[in-house]
């Protein structure tokens, strides 16, 4: 379980922060994979976040974009590791868990949105089939694509 070190943190909006770290040697994984989080410090090292890798799996750094929630009574993982600082640690642990193309089918996801009180999902289906991955087929099919928020519905085809 390898100690870390923050190399920037980045504010992408006003509680969600973008965190690149340093990256083990020998460190992989691939899109779509997460890994728990702690912060290196006496008290926390315990507490286990789960958090998805937002850098492409090749780059050099590990990236993490990661909302805070404030107002948890001081125990929140998320609501202290706002207040780190570029070059403070944080430990990461093995890779787990990953979303693979198996064919046709629905795939719906769910999240907080951009604030607590308007949630969001969206809702992916596909028609077709190929072998490889969309940019490599000439008959890869055409997703298309639903998202929701505040009752309003948007659709995209491709």
């Amino acid at each position: 379980m390898p100690s870390v070190k923050i190399l920037a943190i980045a504010d992408v909006t006003h509680n969600v922060r973008r965190y690149t770290l340093e990256r083990p040697a020998g460190y992989t994984f691939q899109p779509g994979q997460a890994t728990d989080v702690s912060l290196d410090e006496d008290g926390w090292r315990d507490k286990k976040h789960p958090f998805t890798f937002t850098a492409l799996s090749d780059a050099q750094n590990l990236e993490f974009t990661i909302k805070s929630y404030f107002n948890t009574g001081g125990d929140g993982v998320t609501e202290r590791l706002y207040g780190y600082k570029q070059g403070q640690s944080l430990v990461v642990r093995d890779v787990w868990g990953t979303i693979t193309y198996k064919g046709r089918g629905i795939f719906i996801a769910g999240g907080a949105g951009s604030r607590r009180s308007s949630p969001s999902f969206a809702i992916s289906i596909t028609s077709g089939s190929w072998r490889g991955t969309p940019s490599s087929s000439p008959t890869a099919p055409k997703p298309t694509s639903f998202c929701a928020t505040n009752s309003r519905v948007f659709a995209a085809s491709r």
